[in-house]
């Protein structure tokens, strides 16, 4: 038997409970609500592995972190993966008014990154961005 997988985040169903279908958007990014589907029956055959690139994982990682509840700001190394996966500047195509984009700035005097560690933040973000654009 083969198992179902989830479309959302590409885990087993059985363990998630399903495929998820209840999306939310906040400041423009897609913020999955897991667990809202009725639990899946356990797999009892083996498991068959979808092909997986490096994209779905960091897709899935990125979904998780999203519909995540947790305040990401709160620690420094929280921050630091949160701004690696999904980014503290604005990403928006807009025209950027006050305030927009300053979780960035607000983040690293709480830190106390440096120039240094914020260029380093803002490329490895880029290298993420666009290896799952």
């Amino acid at each position: 038997m083969t198992a179902e997988w989830c479309e959302v985040d590409r885990c087993p169903a059985h363990i998630c409970g399903g495929p998820h279908r209840e999306v939310r958007t906040t400041l423009g990014k897609e913020i999955l609500k897991f667990g809202q589907a009725p639990r899946g029956e356990p797999v009892t055959g083996p498991v068959v592995q979808p092909d997986l690139t490096a994209k779905d994982a960091l897709e899935s990682l990125a979904n998780c972190i999203a519909a995540s509840p947790d305040d990401w700001g709160a620690d420094r190394a929280m921050s630091w993966v949160y701004g690696i996966v999904l980014g503290w500047d604005c990403e928006e195509d807009h025209e950027h008014r006050e305030g927009c984009g300053d979780a960035m700035a607000a983040l690293a005097a709480r830190w106390r990154w440096d120039e240094v560690d914020v260029a380093r933040l803002r490329a490895l973000r880029k290298a993420v961005r666009e290896a799952v654009s």
